[in-house]
């Protein structure tokens, strides 16, 4: 959740990079990111990642959670709501 700084905090990207490299060391293998943190920075940065390391994906369960509103003061019209954003919402 921290990797990225494009909210004022958290780890750079080299920081994040040696995190990852540390906990696969260490026989890690399910990360976790969704595309509210750091405005999906955090999932650039794994992107990135694995990208760069061929073979090493398929040691790892990847889990992105991407159903998180992302700003709307109506939250039943965002994320994977049934009413998200194609259908109006209207009173029952």
């Amino acid at each position: 959740m921290t990797f990225g700084e494009d909210h004022g905090w958290g780890a750079s990207v080299e920081t994040s990079k040696a995190v990852l490299t540390d906990y696969l060391e260490r026989d890690g293998n399910l990360i976790d990111t969704a595309h509210g943190y750091t405005n999906g920075h955090s999932e650039k940065i794994i992107g990135d990642y694995f990208a760069a390391r061929p073979g090493l994906r398929d040691r790892v369960v990847l889990r992105i959670r991407a159903s998180a509103g992302r700003g709307s003061a109506r939250p039943r019209r965002s994320g994977h709501h049934q009413r998200s954003p194609s259908e109006p919402l209207t009173p029952p």
